[in-house]
């Protein structure tokens, strides 16, 4: 068995792992370019609770739930990262 402990939520590594896994397909160039499907997310000033209810209830185009638990909490502390 794997015993490498993975990376608490919200670690950078994880939180930008999960992002690129999940959002970048939409959001381009991890969140920091315009021209995706999705905004560009950097700068816009988004709350931790903004980010975290989009990213539960969706919004316009974007499905509800893409993520849940550990992986939540490391998209919303990535995005957070970009503000």
């Amino acid at each position: 068995p794997d015993t490498a402990a993975a990376p608490p939520a919200g670690d950078a590594t994880a939180a930008q792992a999960v992002f690129a896994a999940n959002c970048t397909g939409c959001h381009m160039a991890d969140g920091t370019e315009a021209g995706g499907v999705g905004p560009q997310l950097s700068g816009l000033g988004l709350t931790t609770d903004a980010i975290t209810t989009i990213v539960v209830d969706g919004g316009q185009i974007m499905p509800a739930g893409l993520v849940s638990g550990d992986d939540l909490d490391n998209v919303v502390a990535y995005v957070e990262s970009i503000q």
